[in-house]
């Protein structure tokens, strides 16, 4: 309608709040698509840059980030910080360093990405567009992986969120990495009725995610809900989730939906090899989560390093102690 109007440059505005809609409902193929029209229209125009150009460029980063094309999602990013000082809309200095974090994220140092999620704190501004992702859960998913559960723990009881909540679009990313938490703990302790409310939580989101037509959320959902099933014994279930989210997520090509959770998806991915659920597109996935493994091998500890490598071999004793001694 603005392009209709003559009015460019809310068009190609409009169209990274488009696009960030467009990553919410799962259609990354459209919405590469669209991001790359507005752009061609910037590129007509008389000026040589128009303000919402950069932001096309980070949301860009971003849809490639999740299809797990992680190069061109850098190139895309650094594309958009060369445009920093030459057009962006309030906010996208913060987005832009929530890409980067995303990023750095996949590449396996979580330390580094952590750092930069506190810059992008930092640089955090309230606007009309809600904030689906807080700094804090975004967090909270990566100090899971760093094996920090205390300090999830932490961050849970100070949440405010409950697994008895109702399902609330703006809370669901907070309510998924809830379901993470106490699934690590379900883990690490084995209480049962933990897992039993994780699972009338998710089928809770899952009803309101199809209601609303959101196959991302629908997604999310149902791979969080094959981990829990899969952590509870139940393979059946776990398989029958982790199949309906491959079968939504193939046609757009989802990635790093399943490559973000590490070990226990490729456990799944590979059971479901068995009865040829996708398997091409089960094979990338694995071929991805193959990569993360390689990213996240934890160093050895550099003082038990050192001490293999120069401590002498041990001597017997001039004078062997007694067996008191």
């Amino acid at each position: 309608l603005f392009q209709k109007m003559g009015n460019i440059r809310i068009a190609i505005c409009a169209t990274s709040v488009l696009a960030q809609m467009g990553l919410a409902q799962g259609c990354l193929r459209a919405t590469i698509t669209a991001c790359h029209q507005a752009l061609q229209l910037a590129d007509q125009q008389p000026e040589p840059i128009l303000q919402g150009t950069r932001d096309l460029y980070l949301v860009l980063s971003e849809l490639h980030y999740e299809q797990g094309h992680l190069d061109t999602a850098y190139q895309l990013l650094q594309k958009g910080e060369e445009l920093r000082e030459q057009g962006s809309t309030i906010g996208f200095d913060y987005f832009s360093w929530l890409v980067k974090a995303q990023l750095t994220a996949a590449e396996g140092d979580l330390d580094k990405a952590l750092e930069q999620l506190q810059e992008a704190a930092r640089l955090y501004r309230r606007s009309p567009l809600p904030n689906i992702r807080p700094i804090e859960a975004l967090r909270v998913r990566w100090w899971l992986q760093q094996g920090r559960l205390a300090v999830a723990m932490g961050w849970l009881q100070k949440s405010g969120l409950s697994v008895d909540d109702e399902p609330n679009y703006r809370r669901e990313y907070e309510h998924l990495i809830l379901a993470r938490v106490l699934l690590e703990q379900y883990r690490r302790d084995g209480i049962g009725d933990i897992v039993d409310q994780v699972i009338g939580l998710l089928s809770r989101l899952l009803s309101a995610a199809e209601s609303q037509n959101r196959t991302a959320s629908m997604i999310k959902i149902l791979v969080v809900l094959a981990l829990t099933h899969e952590a509870q014994g139940d393979a059946p279930a776990a398989l029958a989730s982790l199949e309906r989210a491959l079968t939504l997520a193939e046609p757009e090509g989802h990635v790093r939906i399943f490559a973000d959770c590490g070990p226990p998806m490729t456990k799944l991915l590979q059971v479901a090899r068995t009865p040829n659920i996708t398997p091409t597109y089960t094979h990338q996935l694995l071929t991805a989560l193959e990569t993360w493994g390689q990213q996240h091998q934890p160093s050895p500890l550099p003082q038990v390093a050192e001490r293999s490598r120069s401590a002498p071999s041990p001597q017997p004793l001039l004078d062997p102690l007694s067996q008191r001694e």
